[in-house]
């Protein structure tokens, strides 16, 4: 038997302070429910928004153009007992998401639970406890249902927290929110850097760099001195293929690279999930691709997504690799082109509910291509913004796991903060 540190108490939350408390949610909170079962009258010029689960996301309520809206009269019908000691909690479809109350104009449906807490109890302290992983992999294992999974009310409020001093408390989680807080200041740096990396793309990609003339073409307006090619004129595109499941030699101990569709969508590539052999490459149908091939998403789901190849390497034959003509065209700046395009590639694709485009139509889009060097400006503006985004994606990222490590350790004692 594990023997228990000195000030510390095993229970059934595992090994926490000895002057700790194990609470269920129903002790520490005045009511717990859940919204609305059944659909109240919608209004569009409604002061209320009428939401569920789905709307709750990152401590927050999520409004969307979708969000039905509801007027003063269906509100007081279904108002529930909120205040801003209250946290909001999906009890189906994305389980265990959280939102803080905080006087929002909303009613409930079902899928939407509430918890309005005691004072003796900090409500952000209780967000950050929910949100764990040993309480979270709780609500999962507790889920009633068989096609659709419910998280219920009653195992909610059977739901045991561990509960320090109030001070202790407001202590762990001012900590943790510094973190947040942080996480959402990355998080806008983020979305302003995509926003100014569209307009520049917009710009660049149709006006250039220090033009004055233009002229209308069949891919639209253009400055003068740039040309119209189609990518077989300006490369040469070859697609992938996948090699026999039944022949173990292919994959086993394999060092290239064997990417999949799945994998694209990221700027680099220089790893990949699974690696073939060099006879893998000689018996079937793979084919080696150089480094700094274009490779683009032909089919399924990631359709129209490209990455650029940082190794050798093979793709599977949803992949098409582009292998742009050395001194014609530039393989950042296609990239670019092909990502600025998306959509419009897309479209002229064929199939089902899923569109497939294939090497013909990628060997026949049309594409604008200045001078290499003002294709190398350009690429090097865009990439520019693309380094700084991920500079700030990797502060958030290790924020992230900063919160994650936080979290362990004080919501269950492991670190004790000092109070006064």
């Amino acid at each position: 038997m594990k023997k228990v540190r000195e000030g510390y108490k095993m229970t059934e939350l595992g090994e926490i302070p000895g002057e700790w408390e194990i609470k269920p949610l129903n002790k520490i909170a005045y009511k717990i429910g859940d919204g609305l079962h059944g659909t109240p009258v919608y209004s569009e010029d409604g002061d209320y928004y009428f939401i569920n689960g789905n709307n709750l996301n990152d401590g927050k309520i999520l409004i969307t153009n979708e969000t039905k809206k509801v007027n003063e009269i269906e509100y007081q019908k279904y108002k529930k007992e909120l205040n801003n000691n209250t946290l909001l909690i999906s009890l189906n479809g994305t389980i265990g998401n959280l939102a803080c109350y905080n006087s929002e104009k909303v009613v409930l449906g079902k899928s939407c639970g509430y918890i309005t807490l005691k004072e003796s109890v900090n409500k952000n302290y209780i967000f950050y406890a929910l949100n764990s992983n040993k309480i979270q992999l709780h609500f999962y294992k507790e889920l009633t249902g068989t096609t659709i999974k419910n998280l219920s009310l009653d195992t909610l409020r059977k739901t045991n927290i561990p509960i320090p001093y109030i001070k202790e408390q407001q202590k762990i989680s001012s900590i943790l929110s510094s973190v947040d807080e942080q996480i959402e200041i990355s998080d806008n740096l983020i979305e302003k850097m995509k926003e100014l990396k569209e307009g520049l793309m917009q710009r660049l990609l149709t006006k250039g760099i220090g033009h004055s003339r233009f002229k209308n073409t069949e891919i639209g307006r253009i400055p003068e001195e740039w040309e119209v090619f189609r990518i077989k004129d300006v490369s040469d595109t070859t697609s992938g293929g996948t090699p026999s499941r039944t022949h173990k030699e292919y994959y086993k101990n394999g060092t290239i690279l064997w990417v999949k569709t799945g994998e694209l969508g990221k700027k680099y590539i220089f790893d990949s999930e699974e690696k073939i052999t060099e006879e893998a490459v000689l018996k079937s149908s793979a084919k080696l691709i150089p480094i700094n091939s274009v490779l683009i998403a032909m089919y399924g789901a990631t359709i129209g997504k490209t990455s650029i190849s940082k190794k050798e390497l093979t793709t599977n034959q949803a992949c098409c690799a582009i292998i742009c003509k050395e001194g014609v065209l530039n393989y950042e700046f296609l990239y670019y082109i092909l990502n600025f395009n998306k959509n419009s590639l897309i479209k002229l694709g064929a199939g089902g509910a899923q569109p497939n485009i294939n090497q013909i139509i990628i060997k026949e889009y049309k594409i604008p291509v200045p001078s290499l060097q003002e294709q190398q400006k350009i690429s090097s503006i865009l990439s520019s913004v693309d380094d700084q985004i991920s500079q700030y994606e990797s502060k958030k990222e290790k924020l992230q796991e900063l919160k994650k490590g936080l979290m362990q350790k004080l919501l269950t004692g492991k670190i004790r903060v000092k109070v006064s």
